[in-house]
């Protein structure tokens, strides 16, 4: 007779087999782990070769800096001290950048900027802004400037190191900045240069209200070629979001200054519809700011793994590297781009047809990033370190607008001095208006602008706000007296 067995022994064995299994089911689930890291680890021993168009924005950064007639060379030594030779300073500044693009831009260390005597601080700053008359749009600014009038001639006096050098800038014939930038040093020699900008418009005004207008007038001629040259030659977005706005400044000088003193348009109209014929192809392009935009890309972002020598990076830093492919990240980053600046290389009446595209290429990046595709296996670092790190493609989008903003403004001003120049009355305005030819007309579709009889004011609607003296808006207005 067999012996019963003790629930107690079977217990044990029940739990020997689960934990047999539990461990053999661990085992297979550590094994196959192993494979899929050896086999991600394999498959990424290799990169990719550069593909041409990433060989192409790098090869911006090895592009040289004219030195001699460049008046960026002046802007990074701006506030040099009056006694030393700034364009010598500005020389030495420009090649130090230009070193920082051609080495891996990543690497921050060492990267100090030139070192000398700097001259008292700029002061200047937009007196009539603190205008309560200007700011609610119930006066012309001009008008506010001249009710400031001594304090902005103590101004001008205390910052005459600033015009002096923002002439020298205006008087070169080349604005050819480095292909990268340290922004401690851009974001002020940019300030200065809108200050500078600011200065001469204002020297005008004062001299057009002392009669002296032949002078008035050749500063703002001169500054309005100077403009439109940086506009054709600035590389990086922040020297064009600046230009824009002093151009935008001038154009609303130049259009109060119409109404406020109207023989101007008898005595200065031809200079003054020079000043104001629409932009160029060249001056609306941001194609050379978004190549510059694309070759910072690919040198900060993609380079992040070289921001220390090797000997310096800990565990977690060559571990990551195992996973980081920089050719394959700069490929994929240098292909962005480059549809970016396909789509958007058009004139302001092709930007709906190229929203629809940019959009469409937004959604794509987000579906991409948002899901684990098996092709984040191979170079996954560099894939995330890419979706993360990409500017939106409507950004760029936005600001061709912007320039096309800008473009539709100078149109409307143009139309007022044409209609002023052809004595049309504001009970004729609206007829006028749908009549004008094209340079005076809308430039996303060539529609008539707005005449609000009730206002007495030309309108043009843009697309993207901007900030003015009145504040944040996207109707542009031409006051008519």
């Amino acid at each position: 007779m067999q012996e019963a067995t003790s629930p107690t022994l079977l217990a044990a064995s029940d739990s020997r087999t689960v934990l047999s299994s539990v461990l053999r089911f661990t085992g297979g689930v550590i094994a196959v782990l192993m494979m899929l890291l050896v086999f991600v680890i394999v498959i990424n021993l290799k990169d990719e070769s550069l593909s041409p168009s990433s060989e192409a924005f790098l090869a911006m950064s090895k592009k040289p800096i004219e030195m001699t007639n460049n008046g960026y060379v002046i802007l990074n030594a701006i506030d040099a001290d009056e006694s030393l030779d700034v364009f010598k300073i500005g020389q030495e500044v420009t090649a130090q950048l230009t070193r920082v693009a051609q080495d891996d831009a990543s690497r921050r260390d060492g990267v100090k900027p030139l070192s000398y005597q700097k001259s008292p601080a700029f002061t200047w700053h937009t007196f009539h802004r603190q205008s309560k008359e200007c700011k609610d749009g119930t006066d012309f600014c001009i008008k506010a400037d001249l009710s400031h009038r001594k304090v902005l001639e103590e101004a001008l006096a205390k910052n005459a190191l600033l015009l002096k050098r923002y002439v020298m800038i205006q008087a070169l014939p080349q604005f050819s900045e480095a292909p990268t930038i340290l922004p401690e040093l851009a974001v002020g020699n940019n300030l200065a240069l809108w200050q500078g900008s600011d200065m001469v418009v204002t020297e005008a005004v004062l001299d057009i209200a002392d009669g002296k207008t032949k002078e008035g007038i050749e500063q703002l001629q001169r500054n309005d070629l100077a403009l439109r040259r940086l506009l054709r030659q600035s590389s990086t977005l922040l020297t064009k979001m600046m230009v824009r706005s002093m151009l935008r400044e001038q154009v609303r000088t130049i259009s109060e200054l119409m109404e406020v003193y109207p023989q101007l348009v008898t005595s200065e109209g031809d200079v003054l519809a020079q000043m104001l014929v629409p932009l160029t192809s060249d001056e609306l392009s941001l194609v050379s700011t978004f190549n510059n935009e694309a070759q910072y890309s690919l040198n900060y972002l993609t380079t992040f793994m070289h921001a220390q020598p090797k000997e310096q990076q800990d565990l977690s830093d060559r571990f990551y590297s195992l996973f980081y492919q920089a050719h394959a990240t700069q490929n994929t980053m240098a292909d962005h781009w480059t549809k970016v600046i396909q789509s958007l290389n058009v004139l302001p009446s092709e930007l709906d047809r190229a929203r629809s595209k940019i959009q469409g290429m937004s959604e794509a990046l987000n579906d991409d990033a948002g899901v684990p595709y098996l092709h984040f296996l191979y170079n996954p670092v560099g894939k995330t370190l890419f979706y993360g790190g990409v500017a939106p493609s409507d950004i760029a989008l936005s600001e061709m607008e912007r320039m096309a903003d800008l473009d539709g403004y100078i149109r409307l001003v143009g139309l007022q001095l044409d209609s002023r120049r052809h004595g049309i009355t504001n009970d004729k305005m609206q007829a006028y208006v749908n009549e004008a030819k094209e340079p005076f007309r809308n430039p996303y579709n060539h529609a008539p602008m707005t005449w609000d009889a009730t206002h007495q004011q030309l309108q043009f609607t843009g697309r993207q706000a901007y900030q003015d003296k009145v504040g944040a808006r996207k109707i542009y207005v031409v006051k008519m007296l």
